[in-house]
């Protein structure tokens, strides 16, 4: 076909070479094309003498003479397998643009997936580390001591049973006003009174099994800038004392009544990030107070964790009366509407109680009571008492807790006072 034009090496016209050219790319199989250009160049006398160039230097040629006309390929196969057709530039240059953006987008998503997983990962091996630590350091510490147990006088048999509800001691908080002193030295005589009077109680009506409820907030963590500027401690050291706290607590409770059992549930002080709409609820400081528990109380036999609530921020606890009991830090509860939303989650349990008798609830740092068709809300006071940010508001309590104690269908509600100062 070359030789057809009549004309010797070098001596073919731009047009001639363009048509001769196409011809190959047209006609010839992919096959045939081994060394197509090299030799094409050759008999089209293109950079004479330097044969390794001039192959690709024909097909450069080529390519910028086509995209001067706008006669680059016909069609444009897309990364997705969409065939783009069209024989102008600017078609062409739109199929490049678009195949860009979809590779940019398939990068940037699974540069995003990674990240994220090896975040999880990270967290993980965070928590494991952190828990494997905690339990670490609960053994080496010396152990509690424990009294004997108490005998029943005469013929009164204990079976009676207790909930003695705990919450919002915000550990790290330090309060000096008129209305109300607190720090961690003043906590831990607060915990001791508290645990004494519920003894007390225990003792005098014969409570054979105490189920201790943790409603959360046992740190002040960071969740607000005056949170993290009035504090004592930080928050690893918060966490430590919190739990150190708990865990002489219930070894006194356990050395004067026959059962204890300890559960918790999260709440908002503890979360990791201050920001809650970054947090997850699982993502929280007081997860970490019941692993040091469990390690710290391992030879306490009577001590028990259940471990069996509803979820992280929800329990559930059934007495031995027949009632059932819910419980929760309160950050996610109101409690004027508790009642429709406690019917509501019964409801939607396929084997869960017909009703709830009793809905316990921390957070507000105020005693409050509701009650509504059988079920009673019980909120409980505040071990803090009043903090900065309550008294901003005018809002003034005495620290306290909630002792309740069951004898059958009879409930007696004790509120313990824990307004000690030095």
């Amino acid at each position: 076909y070359v030789e057809g034009f009549g004309r010797n090496p070098g001596e073919f016209t731009d047009e001639e070479k363009e048509e001769i050219c196409l011809k190959g790319k047209t006609e010839l199989s992919s096959k045939d094309k081994v060394g197509f250009w090299g030799e094409l160049a050759s008999k089209l006398g293109v950079n004479p003498g330097k044969s390794r160039k001039s192959g690709e230097s024909l097909r450069t040629w080529l390519k910028a003479r086509l995209s001067k006309k706008g006669e680059l390929p016909k069609t444009v196969t897309m990364l997705n397998g969409k065939v783009i057709k069209g024989g102008d530039s600017e078609t062409f240059a739109q199929a490049v643009a678009e195949q860009k953006r979809e590779l940019c987008m398939a990068q940037t998503l699974a540069r995003d997936v990674m990240n994220e997983y090896r975040d999880d990962l990270r967290k993980e091996a965070r928590t494991q580390m952190l828990v494997k630590a905690i339990g670490e350091c609960a053994g080496k510490m010396k152990p509690i001591e424990l009294a004997v147990k108490p005998k029943p006088d005469g013929d009164v048999p204990f079976f009676r049973e207790a909930v003695l509800v705990i919450s919002d001691m915000h550990i790290g908080m330090q309060m000096n006003s008129f209305c109300n002193v607190y720090d961690a030295e003043i906590a831990a005589k607060r915990m001791t009174k508290l645990v004494s009077d519920a003894i007390v109680e225990c003792n005098r009506f014969k409570v054979k099994t105490l189920h201790v409820l943790d409603l959360g907030d046992a740190i002040h963590g960071l969740i607000h800038n005056s949170a993290r500027l009035s504090q004592e401690y930080d928050v690893a050291e918060q966490v430590m004392i919190a739990s150190e706290i708990m865990a002489q607590a219930l070894a006194k409770l356990a050395a004067a009544v026959p059962e204890v059992t300890y559960r918790s549930c999260l709440d908002n002080h503890s979360r990791m990030m201050a920001n809650y709409k970054d947090s997850k609820d699982t993502e929280n400081f007081g997860r970490l107070i019941e692993f040091y528990l469990r390690a710290r109380l391992k030879g306490v036999d009577a001590v028990s964790f259940p471990g069996d609530n509803l979820d992280p921020t929800l329990g559930m606890l059934k007495l031995a009366n027949g009632e059932t009991m819910m419980f929760a830090h309160g950050h996610l509860d109101n409690p004027t509407q508790a009642i429709q939303e406690i019917a509501g989650i019964v409801s939607s349990m396929p084997e869960g109680p017909k009703k709830v008798s009793y809905f316990v609830l921390g957070h507000y740092h105020a005693e409050k009571l509701k009650s509504y068709q059988g079920c009673r809300v019980i909120v409980n006071g505040s071990f803090c008492g009043t903090d900065e940010y309550a008294l901003s508001r005018r809002l003034f309590s005495a620290p306290s807790q909630t002792l309740l104690i069951f004898n059958g269908q009879n409930l007696v509600e004790e509120r313990i006072g824990l307004d000690i100062r030095a």
